[in-house]
């Protein structure tokens, strides 16, 4: 199944990505098909609309105006996940006293603690 109902717009959106940002292609490509598995079909084929109309020739910019057209609705629907605070042990930072710091960079002859 082809990932583009329109595959001459896809392939125009891939070329100009690939030729204004070749060293980073692979990254903006993958982005590129994961959005397109988190989107229905008809929120990417208007985001690439979008895209091409307004040369905006990257991954972000085509993610980005796939989470406008979905109004921030995804096809994933996966649960949220909760964490439990009550598995994370307090921890309790070392504190200094400032003052001990400032003696310390006026050149104090004492070792820091870390």
């Amino acid at each position: 199944m082809p990932k583009f109902l329109s595959q001459e717009a896809a392939l125009e959106f891939l070329n100009r990505i690939h030729a204004g940002k070749k060293r980073y292609a692979r990254d903006q490509f993958l982005l590129i098909e994961k959005t397109i598995g988190e989107y229905s079909i008809e929120v990417v084929e208007t985001a690439l609309k979008y895209c091409l109309t307004n040369e905006l020739n990257s991954a972000v910019d085509f993610k980005d105006a796939a989470i406008h057209f979905s109004n921030g609705k995804t096809t994933d629907s996966a649960p949220p996940v909760n964490i439990n605070p009550g598995n994370i042990p307090e921890i309790e930072v070392a504190k200094r006293d400032l003052q001990d710091m400032i003696k310390q960079l006026k050149g104090g002859t004492g070792k820091w603690l870390n």
